[in-house]
């Protein structure tokens, strides 16, 4: 039971450092002018949530779930379980932001009000193929940052390979569901629409994730194994 709890209490941490994440590119929007410039440093500044998930090893469902595949019935028994910590640290993290005076801040040209919610607005309005393509490609980048953090390479590469994943589908617009839960939350935007279209960057997160991995292992191994013979 207590092995249950911290995996969700773990979840549930990590939810609340993404949402920080999707705050502060928030922020810079709403106080910006939504330049270049601006949303680069947004996209950077956002990098804080999964850097410090993987350097305290907590459980991020989008980080853990492209390494499933060859897992047991546990480890998705687990994935589970940080999903709904995810969810539940960003629901409360958002809906407590909201609750406070950033929320009314004046912007360049909008509130901090109005930009969450036209940021959500967007993203509730859009197609289910549009939502499932740039949730993939969020899927991978997420994948390719927790992996390069987990390499054995210089702490300097390990470090800036992960931020610039996690810059670069921030900046191109991409859909993380974990973030997007937070958003929604901050906004106080709740439907079956909404809902849905979560769903659907969950199942394009996954696949994006599960891709690379399967693919990237299957590669890694033919290289072994040709490497093997050559010797």
């Amino acid at each position: 039971f207590m092995k249950h709890i911290q995996t969700m209490l773990s979840g549930f941490l990590a939810g609340i450092l993404i949402s920080l994440g999707g705050f502060v590119f928030l922020y810079l929007k709403c106080v910006g002018t939504v330049g270049a410039l601006e949303t680069a440093i947004g996209g950077f500044m956002f990098s804080f949530g999964l850097l410090m998930i993987c350097a305290f090893s907590l459980n991020l469902y989008t980080g853990k779930i492209g390494f499933c595949i060859g897992k047991d019935k546990y480890y998705f028994l687990d994935l589970l379980e940080m999903l709904v910590g995810n969810i539940l640290g960003c629901i409360i993290f958002g809906y407590l932001l909201s609750l406070t005076r950033v929320y009314d801040i004046q912007g360049t040209t909008m509130t901090f009000e109005e930009v969450v919610k036209s940021v959500c607005t967007t993203k509730a309005n859009d197609p289910w193929y549009s939502l499932l393509v740039l949730s993939f490609g969020c899927g991978i980048l997420v994948y390719l940052a927790v992996r390069i953090f987990k390499s054995e390479h210089h702490a300097f590469i390990r470090v800036l390979g992960l931020m610039f994943a996690v810059a670069l589908f921030v900046i191109v617009g991409f859909e993380h569901v974990i973030a997007d839960v937070f958003y929604f939350a901050l906004a106080g935007m709740c439907s079956w629409r909404i809902v849905l279209n979560l769903f659907i960057i969950l199942i394009g997160n996954s696949l994006g994730s599960i891709f690379f991995h399967s693919v990237l292992s299957l590669l890694e191994k033919k290289n072994i194994d040709k490497e093997s013979t050559n010797m």
